[in-house]
């Protein structure tokens, strides 16, 4: 489950990558110059939140492999 979660993180942020330099592309172009910075700080956020997320599912994955740390929303019971 880690791994897939960390698979399906990396997948969302290679996306927000090409996104945001798409747009950052579109901007520079001057193509859309009236919203660019507006859209350009979308796909910031959009971007920093996706590595962020890659980040996270990293360091879950790392405890659980390193020090057989099993995160609270993965264990059963209670």
């Amino acid at each position: 489950m880690l791994t897939r979660e960390l698979a399906e993180a990396t997948r969302r942020a290679e996306s927000m990558t090409m996104e945001f330099n798409a747009i950052t592309s579109d901007t520079l172009s001057g193509i859309s110059r009236a919203d660019g910075p507006r859209r350009i700080r979308n796909a910031s956020r959009a971007l920093k939140d996706a590595r962020d997320e890659v980040m996270r599912a990293h360091t879950r994955l790392n405890d659980f492999l390193s020090n057989g740390i099993v995160p609270e929303d993965l264990k059963r019971g209670g």
